[in-house]
């Protein structure tokens, strides 16, 4: 194999690995932003469920039919804001912003923030549809069925906010890792671009000296023959000159 073919075959193998490294970059970035979106909501739960805490309080003071009103649909709202974010961690879905705009989380997939968000699943199930009633005006938060509800709800404020906090840092570990790959695939993306630019500098200069190299050889293979008929035009006149006179 000549030397052009041989940085031909390693022009094309760098050229692979640097749009390998490159893919890898895009994927990291798109990936670490989906990250992002999911550990805000995750750390927002946490608020939600605090707000939630307080605004049954709320709904336990309050005496007259129209703050009993209210503090239900405050409740309401918040209980459908937590189930929704649950929802959407659990199987992806578009969520509203604070300007109320559309914005896409994904899915969480497999580990650590995996097993927490299955976890605070079936805690939610436990509280969240008791408090759905109490809100939805099924049953006063004196009776049984709301006392249960509310009781619940404290007994399960603290275990919904660590579980939650478990899926934000696992999210937030795995958006680390990554954002550490996607750095070392952006350094050798740079240095496959440079080695890349070398060998096609070197392929360049092995085309000019092989260029250089062919007139002399043709002149070299043309003047061989012309020495050679030259010698022997010498030869023959040599042989056609007569012989001098010998002496008597």
């Amino acid at each position: 194999m000549s030397t052009r073919q041989l940085l031909n075959t390693a022009m094309a193998a760098v050229v692979l690995l640097t749009v390998a490294a490159g893919g890898l970059v895009w994927n990291q970035s798109r990936s670490g932003a989906d990250s992002r979106r999911q550990i805000e909501v995750a750390q927002k739960q946490q608020t939600i469920i605090q707000d939630l805490g307080r605004q049954v309080q709320a709904l336990q003071q309050a005496e007259q039919r129209e703050a009993v009103a209210a503090a239900r649909r405050q409740v309401g709202r918040t209980v459908l804001a937590f189930d929704r974010n649950l929802a959407a961690l659990d199987k992806g879905g578009l969520l509203l912003d604070d300007d109320g705009r559309d914005y896409p989380v994904h899915k969480v997939r497999g580990g650590k923030a995996r097993q927490a968000l299955d976890e605070a699943l079936d805690t939610w199930r436990l509280t969240g549809p008791a408090l759905a009633n109490l809100a939805a005006g099924e049953f006063s938060v004196y009776s049984a069925a709301g006392k249960d509800a509310v009781q619940g709800l404290q007994d399960n404020t603290i275990v919904l906010m660590e579980q939650m906090g478990t899926i934000a840092n696992a999210l937030s570990a795995g958006l680390v890792a990554r954002q550490a790959l996607a750095r070392l695939a952006g350094w050798a993306t740079g240095l496959f671009a440079v080695m890349l630019v070398v060998l096609l500098w070197l392929r360049a200069r092995v085309d000019r000296l092989g260029k250089s190299s062919t007139p002399d050889a043709a002149s070299g293979s043309s003047a061989t023959p012309r020495a050679a008929r030259e010698q022997a035009v010498h030869i023959a006149d040599a042989l056609a000159a007569p012989e001098p006179d010998e002496a008597p």
